[in-house]
C-alpha cells in the first residue's frame, strides 16, 4: 500500500559560545551554521555543514528520499476514496513546494548577509559583536606569517646571526646615505636575494602567503603568541607615551618652545641630516657587535666625566654663595602626655602627634640625635641647649607659653661645607 507524502519544515540550528564543527573539527566563531533541523518529523534529522559560508546552501539531498518522482507520480493517482485520505487531510503538493522554496530563499538571504558582513566595512553592530571581534582576530593570526617572517629576518640582521647578510646591510646603508641615487638598485638586489634564499619551486608564489587556519599546527600557535606579544608591546608603548606626556601642558609657552626646537631640528637635518641618519643607522646595526659595545662604554665614560665636571662647577658656584649666608637656628619641640603613676612622659597615643615635632605638631620630626642639618649646612656643635627664655607663641592657635621647660631649643648650624 503506498504511503502518504511527508512534508518537512526546516529551521536553522544555532549555538551560543565557542563550538567545534561536527564535520571538519574546526573552531566556529559564531558565523557558521551547525546544520538544518527538521521540525515536522518525529525522528529529528540533522544535516551537517562546514564552516564555509557557502556550505549553508547545502540542503538535504534529494537522494535521501528515494523514488521521490515515483511517489509524486503515484500520489496523483490517489483518490479521496482511499482510507488514509478519509482519516487525514494531506496538504497539497503546491504547499510543499511553497515551503521548500521559502526555506531555500531564507537560506540564501542568510548566506548573503553573512558574506556582506565579512566583505563590507564593519558597521556599529558588527564592531560591537564579540563573535566578529574573535573572527577578525583569528583571521589576523592566520595571515600574520609573512609579517612575522619579515620581523624575524630584521632581528636576525640586527643580532648578527648571519654575518654576511648583516655586513651587506651595513654596506648598503652606508652607500644609500652617501649616494641616495643608489636606491634604484634596491629592486634588482631584492630579486637576487629572494632567489638566493627562496630558490625555485613548482608552486605558485601565493602559497607562501596563504592563511594558516589549522589550529592544531605549531605555526598557528607561534603566530598567535607573536601577535599577543606585539599587542602587549604596543600597549606598553602607548602607556609610556601617555605617562611622559603628562609633564607637557598645551600652553602658549609650550607651543613656542616646541616651535623653536622643531625649527632647530629642521635646520640641523637640512645641513647635516645625511650624516646624522648615517650615524644612527650604524649605531643600530653595530649595536650587537664589539664595535657597539666599545661605543657604549665610551659613551658611558664621557657621560660620567661630564657629570663629574658639572658637580665640580656646581660646588664652586655654590661655595661662593655660601659665604654670604648667615647662621640659622633650628628649633624642635618635645610633646609629652601625663600618665597616672608616671607623670609627664613622651609616650603618646597613636592618634596624637609624634614625640618630636614643630611648635604646632603638624610636622613630625625625628629624634634630636638623628636630626639632619638643613641643606648645604653642617652643625656647629653636637649638643642641643634648652631654651628657657620664651615666650613661645603659636600664631595659628593663638597660644602663648612662658617658661615651658618641655620646649627644646635648637643649635646653630655652621656655615660652609655641604654635608
Amino acid at each position: 500500500m503506498p504511503s502518504a507524502t511527508k512534508y518537512h519544515l526546516f529551521k536553522d540550528k544555532t549555538f551560543q559560545g565557542l563550538a567545534y564543527c561536527d564535520y571538519c573539527g574546526k573552531l566556529l566563531w559564531g558565523l557558521g551554521r551547525q546544520g538544518v533541523q527538521c521540525t515536522d518529523s518525529e525522528a529529528e534529522s540533522l544535516s551537517k555543514f562546514t564552516t564555509s559560508p557557502r556550505a549553508s546552501l547545502d540542503l538535504p539531498r534529494l537522494e535521501d528520499r528515494p523514488k521521490r518522482s515515483e511517489d509524486m507520480n503515484s500520489s496523483r493517482t490517489y483518490t479521496n476514496d482511499h482510507p488514509y485520505f478519509k482519516s487525514k487531510t494531506t496538504p497539497p503538493v503546491k504547499a510543499y513546494r511553497k515551503s521548500f522554496k521559502q526555506h531555500v530563499q531564507n537560506t540564501i538571504l542568510a548566506t548573503a548577509s553573512m558574506a556582506s558582513a565579512i566583505e563590507s566595512p564593519p558597521t556599529s553592530d558588527a564592531v560591537l559583536s564579540p563573535h566578529t571581534t574573535a573572527k577578525a582576530f583569528s583571521r589576523l593570526v592566520a595571515r600574520s606569517r609573512g609579517l612575522f617572517y619579515i620581523t624575524t629576518t630584521c632581528y636576525d640582521i640586527y643580532a648578527w646571526r648571519y654575518p654576511p647578510l648583516s655586513i651587506l646591510c651595513v654596506a648598503g646603508w652606508i652607500v644609500q646615505c652617501l649616494y641616495p641615487l643608489s636606491a634604484v638598485l634596491i629592486p634588482p638586489l631584492f630579486t637576487v636575494l629572494l632567489y638566493r634564499y627562496a630558490g625555485t619551486r613548482d608552486v605558485p608564489a601565493s602559497q607562501v602567503l596563504l592563511p594558516r587556519y589549522d589550529e592544531a599546527s605549531p605555526e598557528y600557535y607561534a603566530n598567535l603568541e607573536r601577535t599577543q606579544q606585539t599587542m602587549l608591546f604596543l600597549i606598553r608603548l602607548y602607556d609610556n607615551l601617555v605617562f611622559h606626556l603628562q609633564h607637557l601642558s598645551l600652553r602658549p609657552l609650550a607651543y613656542k618652545a616646541l616651535f623653536v626646537v622643531s625649527t632647530a631640528l629642521s635646520v640641523l637635518l637640512y645641513y647635516a641630516g645625511r650624516w646624522i641618519i648615517l650615524g644612527l643607522g650604524l649605531v643600530l646595526l653595530l649595536n650587537k657587535t664589539w664595535v657597539g659595545t666599545s661605543i657604549e662604554a665610551m659613551a658611558l665614560f664621557v657621560l660620567e666625566l661630564a657629570q663629574t665636571g658639572m658637580e665640580v662647577v656646581q660646588r664652586i658656584v655654590l661655595r661662593q654663595g655660601y659665604s654670604e649666608k648667615k647662621p640659622v637656628e633650628i628649633s624642635v619641640y618635645e610633646n609629652q602626655r601625663w600618665w597616672a603613676g608616671s607623670g609627664y612622659t613622651s609616650q603618646l597615643l597613636r592618634s596624637e602627634r609624634t614625640a618630636w615635632s614643630n611648635i604646632t605638631g603638624s610636622e613630625p620630626l625625628p629624634l634630636i640625635d638623628d636630626m639632619p642639618p638643613p641643606p648645604n649646612y653642617m652643625w656647629e656643635d653636637d649638643h642641643w641647649r634648652l631654651d628657657v627664655t620664651g615666650p613661645w607663641i603659636d600664631d595659628l592657635l593663638g597660644i602663648v607659653m612662658d617658661g615651658c621647660i618641655q620646649i627644646i631649643g635648637g643649635k646653630i648650624p655652621k656655615i660652609g661645607q655641604k654635608q
